[in-house]
């Protein structure tokens, strides 16, 4: 569960960059590659808090965001260029997936 979280945290701060670039009319550094936000295995109780802090940036770059529907857009390692709608409904997706995970290992624990 730990890992799912960092990954989240990671993709979110993420997200959060990205969508934050396309509304202010510039593209995000670098390119978005899988291989830059698969979780460190050494974690514990305080990824918890640095992903709710990353689960608050997007919501937050999302409201200081006027139009998701930017004309420049960011791609995606899988699913190509997206606009920072793209993006913002990408980062609820995920986040939707992941708790299905997160939920599914927590059936097994018990």
């Amino acid at each position: 569960i730990w890992m799912t979280l960092e990954h989240l945290r990671i993709t979110n701060a993420a997200f959060s960059q990205i969508i934050l670039c396309l509304g202010n009319n510039s593209i995000p550094p670098g390119v978005a590659r899988t291989q830059d936000v698969k979780p460190a295995t050494d974690l514990s109780l305080e990824v918890v808090e640095a992903y709710t802090q990353s689960c608050s940036a997007v919501l937050n770059a999302v409201a200081e965001t006027p139009n998701l529907k930017t004309k420049l857009k960011f791609a995606h390692p899988w699913f190509g260029p997206m606009n920072a709608e793209g993006w913002h409904l990408l980062a609820g997706t995920h986040m939707s997936i992941h708790r299905k995970q997160i939920e599914a290992i927590l059936e097994r624990l018990t």
